[in-house]
């Protein structure tokens, strides 16, 4: 009988180590290549976000980062704030969005139109948090705060007031509809 290397003799004394080293061995060559495609497979075009719109509450301070609550900052990085991980409403409720005239000619208004589900969840938002200031986040960065109104006379659709420009108020509009598709591939139209 041959004598075996001195690393096998280890393992063979330990029941189990065998299959716990080769299921270690099985799970990672499994899991990187995996976890490439995975990685390369959201970069494609079709699955790119683009002017992802947000509305989150701002977090009590008592709470942490990691409970619940993140921290997010303004395109510049100078001012910050934490907010809510989930927003109470996204681009996932918002069907579309056109740019709106208001008073002021510097400053439009966007109108978001929102799903069924959107329409819920931002008539508890009235009913929840009524005089409340809402983080505004397009693509993860701060750009404004709104206020939650009392009461909703169309819970179909906000009137958000953003200090943004006429130009970026209409990418927006523009990507509201497509994020929503990208979002909600489940739906389709009749």
């Amino acid at each position: 009988m041959t004598p075996m290397p001195a690393t096998a003799s280890r393992l063979a004394m330990r029941p189990g180590a065998w299959a716990t080293l080769s299921g270690t061995l099985f799970a990672l060559l499994c899991l990187l290549p995996g976890g490439c495609m995975v990685f390369t497979g959201w970069r494609s075009q079709n699955q790119v976000l683009a002017q992802s719109l947000g509305l989150h509450t701002f977090a009590r301070g008592d709470l942490i980062p990691g409970q619940g609550v993140r921290p997010v900052t303004d395109p510049s990085g100078e001012h910050g704030a934490y907010v809510s991980h989930f927003p109470v409403l996204s681009s996932k409720e918002i069907v579309a969005a056109r740019v709106e005239e208001t008073g002021d000619p510097a400053r439009p208004a966007l109108r978001l139109q929102l799903d069924r589900h959107g329409s819920i969840r931002w008539m508890q938002a009235c009913r929840e948090f009524p005089g409340d200031s809402l983080a505004v986040l397009v693509d993860g960065f701060l750009v404004a705060t709104t206020v939650v109104p009392r009461s909703s006379d169309d819970p179909t659709s906000i009137l958000l007031h953003c200090p943004l420009s006429r130009r970026e108020l209409e990418a927006l509009a523009d990507s509201a509809a497509a994020n929503y598709k990208k979002l909600n591939p489940e739906i389709r139209r009749w």
